[in-house]
């Protein structure tokens, strides 16, 4: 997922996204870990970001989700991306448990 986040072409070629309702991926982002969740059936995604979504990061997600579904063959039309309530980590280093314990 952080190729996908960092508009990298991801080593998904033999997978076919058709027999998928979901697709979780861990981002690694400035040594920063979130969490994308690509419902591509619904048209939408999840961003969880352990110390707290901004309006960028919802945007960004919406970007680089939907250009990863088109290039893959997905028409996608319309496309959303948001958050859900989660827990926030309360230190500077604990994002990427945090990530594995959502999962």
């Amino acid at each position: 997922m952080t190729e996908i986040w960092q508009g990298k072409p991801p080593m998904m070629r033999q997978v076919d996204l058709d027999k998928y309702t979901m697709l979780l991926g861990a981002v690694c982002d400035h040594h920063h870990w979130t969490l994308v969740v690509i419902y591509p059936r619904e048209k939408k995604a999840l961003y969880l970001n352990p110390l707290g979504e901004n309006a960028w990061q919802i945007e960004k997600c919406k970007a680089v989700t939907r250009a990863f579904l088109r290039k893959k063959g997905w028409t996608m039309s319309r496309w959303e991306c948001s958050t859900v309530p989660h827990p926030k980590q309360q230190d500077s280093v604990s994002c990427g448990v945090f990530v594995c314990k959502t999962v």
